[in-house]
């Protein structure tokens, strides 16, 4: 299974355990039902979020310096990583799902599903309080939109590709670099809140969709012409 939907997978027995079937819980409600109303605390720390052992308790921390987007995925980065710990998933598969379970926990697919045809992903960032990046990247793990965040971390500047299943965005960071620094023919860029940058590629038209088109350019002279 790839990692979406492994992710997706892995959430909704979360949720089940959790008994949050019925409705769709926050990202703090899900760690204050695993873990106790005391397991989720606010302050000026300096990191976005970050988790800590308190008399044998595991706390989240969410800061108050940071947008409230940004402390929530913070928060749902960081309680994807404990709950991959704490249900014994290997290094490298926690690391292949992290990012994508934090997505879950912040917008389901279930719900996305129905969201982005109707709403566009910079304002399904705001009415959840999300990152816009996450919110794109969300979209394209889902719709198939060929995306590709760019930015610059702790370590460097990294990317993070989605719905590219056709493998038509580059792979060298220096040729995406390059794209999310100038214009393009069918590309779109989108400036994220910490100085990043969401490329997405025009969609080409489904393989049904070209079928269903007549072949002929010139199609209603065509027609005329069979009809008579």
């Amino acid at each position: 299974m790839e990692p979406t939907g492994e992710a997706e997978q892995y959430a909704t027995e979360i949720r089940h355990v959790l008994d949050c079937v019925t409705w769709t819980p926050s990202i703090e409600d899900l760690v204050c039902r695993a873990l106790g109303r005391h397991a989720l605390r606010k302050g000026p720390i300096a990191a976005a979020a970050t988790r800590a052992t308190v008399n044998g308790s595991t706390i989240f921390y969410t800061s108050t310096r940071v947008a409230p987007a940004r402390a929530r995925w913070a928060l749902a980065y960081a309680f994807a990583v404990w709950a991959l710990e704490h249900d014994g998933f290997s290094s490298e598969d926690a690391t292949r799902l992290r990012s994508r379970l934090a997505a879950e926990f912040l917008l389901p697919s279930d719900a996305a599903r129905r969201v982005f045809p109707r709403a566009s992903p910079s304002a399904v960032a705001s009415r959840l309080v999300m990152p816009v990046a996450a919110s794109y990247l969300r979209e394209a793990e889902l719709l198939r939109v060929p995306t590709c965040l760019v930015a610059l971390g702790r370590d460097g500047l990294y990317a993070r590709t989605r719905g590219d299943d056709d493998g038509r965005l580059p792979v060298s960071l220096d040729a995406l670099r390059l794209l999310a620094s100038q214009r393009s023919i069918g590309v779109t860029r989108t400036k994220t809140e910490d100085g990043g940058t969401i490329i997405r590629l025009a969609s080409l038209p489904s393989r049904r969709a070209l079928v269903r088109q007549d072949p002929c350019p010139c199609r209603a002279s065509c027609r005329a012409d069979r009809s008579g």
